[in-house]
């Protein structure tokens, strides 16, 4: 399965994203763009993992941010 880290943007900010994700579509760039609801920032692109790493990696996800927030 294919994996990355990420954040969810706030839902407060997805209509003003997506005015700018609107703007920027013009440019014609090669960009696949995502529908607004599913905006986030990817922090880090994990790739191809086994399922079976899974369990190990949100383990390790969870303690790394255990007391942020």
């Amino acid at each position: 399965m294919r994996l990355f880290i990420a954040i969810n943007v706030d839902p407060a900010l997805r209509a003003p994203l997506a005015a700018v994700q609107a703007n920027l579509k013009t440019t014609a760039a090669p960009v696949s763009w995502v529908k607004p609801e599913n905006l986030h920032f990817t922090l880090k692109f994990l790739g191809e993992v086994p399922e079976v790493r899974l369990p190990a990696l949100q383990e390790t996800f969870r303690s790394s941010v255990a007391g942020i927030g």
